[in-house]
């Protein structure tokens, strides 16, 4: 019986990655972080200091957004 959920748990993961829809959002909801000031935090090349510098010199001000996560759940669960 354990042997069958994980087939079928691996299954449904496979259909998952190759339907892209979850990389797709995935991507769309972290695309501001493969450029710019983003990159540069994720490449470590800024201390939380230069951060903090960059965002009071700049005057950076992001707007919160939702990350859909209803949406993504019930795309989870069309799989399953």
């Amino acid at each position: 019986m354990p042997r069958d959920i994980l087939a079928r748990a691996l299954l449904i993961a496979d259909k998952m990655i190759e339907s892209g829809k979850l990389q797709g959002a995935i991507d769309a909801r972290y695309q501001g972080w493969t450029g710019g000031l983003g990159k540069e935090i994720m490449d470590k090349k800024m201390d939380l200091a230069a951060i903090s510098e960059r965002v009071l010199k700049d005057k950076i001000d992001p707007k919160p957004r939702s990350g859909q996560q209803e949406m993504l759940e019930n795309l989870v669960n069309r799989y399953v």
